[in-house]
């Protein structure tokens, strides 16, 4: 009994250590809800709410409204966050199970480490020529100076009768979660370009594709999207969770779904399910602000979010490299997707992480092109001092994962176009 009393104010503290070990964040919502969720509710100011959601078991957010003259609703998870005036919203710190850590870093230091990486010979257009690594290094399209990384077209030569020498290439981690983020000074613009850095499966489309950062060379927009090879439908509603609009507007009139099944008969021009960001987030005008971040969340049962970032406007946590990233803090993604029983999580299997730079295309790039794909492709064969901003200035992508999603997984063979 004696050792029992010695053991209560330990076990006492570890208790109190445990359950309220979250704090207030200071980032709160103004005319933004966390929709459902709801644990419990209680009368209140939105300054007392906080509190309330500290002293009840399994709050992690709350939002107020003016319901019974002031209402918090103390909520279990901290999405999905959207649009609803009068409503204030706000977080606790995520407990250790919520947090994210590093998990790989791909910088200058490593990225042309041949583990990392595989090098396509493969090419998206008729103009377009994906080259090895040796390649590339000898024609003097990848290098490493000071800290950053540059990958770009070869600038140099013409090719009147040819095509011209680009990069794709694709991780040798395989991923089913996590939280990806890009650091970039500069994406490849001009000269008919068409860069992207996106996520696909081995077997396209039937194991899906995340677009997170893709568009052309006549855009000052990113475009992101997710296609698969089965049912997956996205509410029109949905948009209320996202900064970005539906690529398709007809969406919502004639249909509340938005199917993203390449093969479905009210697909797309473009296929999939597609979201068009703000002005300024792509091509010229995000290289002239100096660049910025991208970064998608995929939580595994529950939705994929994508947010486009131009300095100065890029948040703190991910300016100043924070080993513990919060996306909950970023505000509304510029994208949002919801899996569940519209969209299965198993769309999306063993995804390999992959740049390119692919130039004209007829399906796109060329067509928007003064003259057409035969202009387009004619300048890129002959006009290499027209390829001058054609590259990739890349600080870092960083992948976190919270404690149980799965990991990136080793595979040291090609996953697409190989």
């Amino acid at each position: 009994m004696r050792n029992l009393e010695f053991l209560l104010p330990l076990l006492f503290s570890f208790y109190l250590t445990e359950v309220y070990s979250s704090s207030c964040l200071n980032t709160t919502y103004q005319n933004l809800n966390i929709f459902g969720n709801d644990l419990s509710n209680a009368l209140g100011s939105s300054s007392q709410c906080c509190s309330l959601c500290l002293a009840a078991s399994g709050c992690v957010a709350w939002s107020w409204d003016n319901t019974t003259g002031g209402t918090c609703w103390l909520k279990s998870d901290t999405q999905p966050l959207g649009r609803q005036n009068g409503t204030t919203s706000g977080l606790l710190s995520p407990s250790v199970n919520q947090t994210y850590t590093l998990n790989k870093y791909f910088r200058a230091s490593n990225w042309f480490n041949n583990s990392y990486w595989h090098w396509d010979l493969w090419a998206l257009t008729n103009v377009t020529k994906d080259v090895s690594q040796a390649t590339a290094q000898s024609l003097g399209m990848i290098n490493t100076n000071n800290g950053k990384v540059y990958m770009g077209v070869d600038m140099v030569n013409k090719y009147p009768n040819g095509t011209r020498p680009s990069i794709q290439i694709q991780s040798l981690f395989l991923y089913n979660s996590g939280l990806f983020i890009l650091s970039l000074d500069h994406m490849p613009a001009g000269g008919g370009s068409w860069p992207a850095w996106w996520f696909t499966g081995g077997n396209w489309p039937y194991d899906g594709e995340i677009d997170v950062l893709e568009s052309i060379w006549a855009q000052d927009y990113n475009q992101m999207g997710i296609i698969v090879g089965d049912t997956c439908l996205q509410n029109y509603n949905d948009s209320n969770y996202m900064t970005g609009e539906w690529y398709d507007k007809s969406v919502g009139v004639t249909s509340p779904y938005y199917s993203c099944d390449k093969f479905a008969s009210n697909a797309t021009a473009r296929e999939g399910c597609t979201v068009l960001g703000a002005h300024g987030t792509f091509n010229d005008k995000f290289n002239a602000a100096g660049g910025g971040a991208y970064a998608m969340q995929w939580v595994r049962d529950k939705y994929i979010r994508i947010w486009n970032f131009v300095k100065p406007n890029v948040p703190a946590d991910i300016l100043n490299e924070s080993p513990n990233p919060n996306p909950d803090t970023w505000g509304l993604p510029a994208a949002h997707y919801t899996l569940g029983p519209n969209c299965s999580p198993d769309n999306f299997q063993n995804h390999t992480m992959m740049f390119d730079i692919a130039l004209c295309g007829a399906g796109w790039a060329g067509n928007v092109f003064p003259g057409g794909e035969g202009a387009c492709e004619n300048m890129v064969q002959n006009h290499p001092e027209n390829m001058t901003e054609t590259y990739w200035l890349i600080n870092y992508v960083k992948v976190f994962n919270r404690p149980g999603e799965p990991q990136g997984v080793y595979n040291s063979t090609c996953q697409f176009g190989c």
